[in-house]
């Protein structure tokens, strides 16, 4: 027969070592989160910036031996709409924004300048900025 003090002595060193370990498993990953998003920030700040407004930021990190962009990003501020479909067994992920026509013409431009792709593009080159007063420049 187990002395009922040795029994509640042994229930809580278990469940106290329960709780360091539950407490480490916690931690483990919080330190593996903020780790990830400490090098999307990193990764992110060491782009180089092609246009920005108040209203957009694009930018890109250029690939390992070269100038030729690897990823690009596209910072929208107060778009429009936004909507995030998380991936499914059917579907991949979707980020949707909607964007000012404008706003997302001087993107486009501003890509396409900093590329040197306006002769891949099409039609005359040197008529792309169009109007110059509006607020998304």
């Amino acid at each position: 027969m187990i002395h009922p003090a040795a029994a509640a002595f042994a229930t809580a060193v278990i469940l106290a070592s329960l709780f360091a370990l539950t407490y480490l498993a916690f931690y483990l990953y919080a330190r593996s989160e903020e780790r990830r998003l400490q090098l999307e920030h990193n990764r992110y700040h060491s782009s180089v910036e092609v246009r920005a407004s108040a209203y957009y930021s694009l930018r890109f990190r250029p690939g390992v031996n070269s100038d030729t962009p690897a990823s690009a990003y596209l910072v929208a501020c107060n778009p429009l709409s936004h909507s995030v479909q998380a991936a499914t067994m059917n579907s991949p992920t979707r980020v949707i924004l909607e964007l000012n026509a404008q706003a997302f013409d001087d993107i486009a431009i501003a890509w396409i300048k900093y590329r040197d792709l306006a002769g891949a593009v099409g039609g005359p080159i040197g008529n792309e900025l169009g109007s110059r007063d509006n607020p998304w420049l």
